[in-house]
C-alpha cells in the first residue's frame, strides 16, 4: 500500500506492444460481450448526499448521465476492438502519435501502462455487469484499512469494526508488532 498511485503514459511505447499488454493482462475484458445489456446493467455514481460511490440499475433508473469511468473491462475493450479493427493504420504508431489522433483513449492507455507491472493492480472483473458482488470488493478494500467482523446488511453495505484486537499504541513492543493485525477469536469476546 505505499506504491505510487501516479499514473503515467509511455509515449515510445508501440501501439502493437500495448495489444500485446491488454491481451495479456486482459483477456477476460476481451472475452466479455459488453453488447449484451447484462454486461453494462449497473452504474456507479457518487451520491450527492454523503459523496460516496453508488450503484444504479443503468435500464431502469435515472442517474447514467452522471457516471464515474470505473467500468475499466469496457474501456479495456472498446480500446482493444478499436486498435484491433484499425490495425493497419495504427499497429506501428508509437503511442504518442496514436494519441494526437484519438485523445479520448488517453485515460485508459494511462491506467493500462500504469498497472503493467502489478498484477493485482486491477480488479479483474467486469463491475457493470448484473450478476456483480460489490460487497466482495468492499471487503478487500476494507481489510487494507483494518477492518474485520463484517456484517453484511445487504448485497450493497456491510458494517464492519476497525482495528478489531489492535493493541494500543503502548501496548506494540517487537513481539506483537507485526501479528496484531490477524486478531484471535479472544478479540471478539
Amino acid at each position: 500500500m505505499s506504491e505510487s498511485d501516479d499514473l503515467f503514459i509511455d509515449p515510445s511505447a508501440t501501439v502493437n506492444q500495448l495489444i500485446n499488454i491488454i491481451e495479456n493482462r486482459y483477456q477476460w475484458s476481451i472475452d466479455t460481450d459488453f453488447q449484451d445489456k447484462n454486461n453494462t446493467y449497473l452504474f456507479w455514481y457518487v451520491s450527492e448526499e454523503k459523496l460516496e460511490p453508488r450503484l444504479g440499475e443503468r435500464y431502469n433508473e435515472q442517474g447514467a448521465e452522471l457516471e464515474q469511468h470505473l467500468g475499466i473491462g469496457k474501456m479495456v475493450s472498446e480500446l482493444y476492438h478499436f486498435l484491433k479493427e484499425n490495425s493497419a493504420e495504427t499497429k506501428n504508431l508509437t503511442i504518442a502519435k496514436f494519441l494526437l489522433i484519438h485523445p479520448e483513449y488517453r485515460g485508459i492507455i494511462r491506467r493500462i501502462q500504469t498497472l503493467t507491472n502489478y498484477p493485482f493492480g486491477e480488479v479483474s472483473d467486469n463491475i457493470l455487469a448484473k450478476n456483480i458482488l460489490p460487497l466482495n470488493m468492499l471487503r478487500f478494500k476494507l481489510s487494507f484499512f483494518g477492518a474485520s467482523r463484517y456484517d453484511p446488511k445487504s448485497d450493497r453495505w456491510l458494517r464492519v469494526s476497525f482495528f478489531a484486537g489492535a493493541p494500543f499504541y503502548e501496548e506494540l513492543n517487537s513481539q506483537n508488532v507485526e501479528d496484531w493485525g490477524f486478531a484471535t477469536m479472544n478479540s471478539y469476546q
